[in-house]
């Protein structure tokens, strides 16, 4: 019997072996599209800096824009590389997991660490009492022992 539990943009559902995700409202600002696009865009002004003429100011422009790349490489990095954005993942290849509160206290982020080396990140809201259920019947899952 599939158990779902209820997040901040949708629910999440455990059925047999695998734990979907189902976001239905999600902000566009919080889409992975949205994300990419972003840092894609400031790459494309650190390029676009290196066309401008000759000037006074084209080193400077490049310092400050190397440095907003810099800056941004490793959120980049994370986005593309370490970031996993299926909405259905096998429960044996969840290996652990954690959870922190957001800044402001009203919503608490799970992070599933998958076995490829990636992460999923699930949003639940404090007040409506999710994330206890769900980090138990997760615990129940990852507890069982694992056959090859």
């Amino acid at each position: 019997m599939p158990q779902a539990f209820t997040t901040t943009y949708g629910s999440v559902v455990f059925e047999r072996e695998h734990l979907y995700i189902r976001n239905v409202d999600v902000p566009f600002s919080r889409t992975a599209f949205a994300q990419i696009s972003w840092e894609v865009c400031f790459m494309a002004a650190f390029v676009l800096q290196f066309y401008r003429s000759e000037g006074p100011f084209f080193y400077v422009g490049i310092i400050i824009w190397s440095l907003f790349l810099i800056d941004r490489l490793p959120r980049m990095f994370d986005l593309l590389f370490k970031r996993s954005y299926a909405n259905r993942i096998p429960i044996q290849s969840i290996l652990s997991f954690d959870h922190e509160e957001d800044r402001n206290g009203l919503e608490a982020i799970v992070r599933l660490h998958l076995s490829n080396g990636r992460y999923r990140r699930l949003r639940f809201r404090k007040l409506e009492h999710q994330l206890e259920l769900f980090t138990e019947q997760l615990s129940q899952y990852l507890s069982v022992p694992k056959t090859a």
